[in-house]
Parts: structure tokens; sequence; C-alpha cells
């Protein structure tokens, strides 16, 4: 249920005791009410997104450690989160076999996919193509194509 953040620029400054703060997270992020299972950076470095079998994903600001704000929606674990490659948009694959895409800036749903027959594990975006990419425990990998009303409602910028 913790996630512990680490700041390794410090590791390197020969001014610090390495010793001191070689098992010091910079964070501790604990929100999740059971197991953390998947994570994911934005493309900016500045959200972390976690995936729980609490059903939820919750953005963490970075710089302070805390949540942002907490999506909801599936009914079953979270497994796979990812982010689009603008930022935008937040991706999960889950166990109760679906997709979602959210819109970050609201944590709004925009869209869920659904077409597996068994839990989403893996889910990845591809930065060129308006693709998202997931595998699923039914042995299949579905590539899915972002419509253009899709891409509009997140703000394909």
């Amino acid at each position: 249920r913790t996630m512990r953040l680490w700041d390794t620029s410090s590791f390197n400054s020969p001014h610090l005791d390495q010793e001191k703060f070689k098992n010091c997270p910079f964070y501790s992020l604990s929100s999740h009410t059971w197991a953390v299972l998947t994570l994911a950076f934005s493309p900016d470095g500045k959200i972390l997104a976690t995936g729980s079998d609490d059903n939820t994903i919750k953005l963490w600001d970075v710089n302070t450690g805390q949540v942002i704000r907490t999506l909801q929606g599936h009914s079953w674990s979270v497994l796979a989160v990812a982010f689009s490659a603008n930022g935008k948009a937040q991706i999960s694959g889950s166990r109760d076999n679906t997709i979602k895409i959210w819109r970050v800036s609201t944590g709004e749903e925009i869209a869920t996919l659904t077409g597996h027959e068994d839990s989403v594990f893996a889910v990845a975006v591809s930065p060129v193509a308006q693709l998202i990419a997931s595998g699923s425990r039914d042995k299949t990998i579905k590539l899915w194509e972002l419509g253009q009303q899709q891409l509009n409602s997140i703000g394909n910028t």
C-alpha cells in the first residue's frame, strides 16, 4: 500500500554522507487501501500514476508527494497504467477485462474499451500513432486506435 520515491540525484553529491541517505526515501506515498500493483510516470515526469487492488488509480504530484486525484471506475484490481504521449490522458487496464481512458486534468472517464475475455495485464501507448496496445490473460494482444472524437475529447495537442 506504500510506494517510496527517492531523489537519486542527491546520492551522487560529494557533500552528503552516502550511507546516511542510502535508505532514506524522498517521499513515502501511501493512500491506497490495498496493494499497489502498477505505476507509471507522466511524459514530463511531474505525475506518478499508481494502480491498486483497491480498484483505483491515484495520480500523485511528484514534487510534493500529494495525491492530485483518485480515479474510480474499475470494478476490480487495476493491473496496468500508462500515459498518452502528450500526458493529457491516463490509460488503465484491469482485472475486470476493461481498459479505461481518463482525462488527467479532471479525472473524468473518457472511454471504456472492451473486447478482452480476461484480465488486462499490460497497456502501452504509441508515442507516434494514436494507438493503445493491451495484453491480456486471455492470451491476446489487442491494438486500439483512438478515434478523432476521443482525441478531441482528450485534447490532442
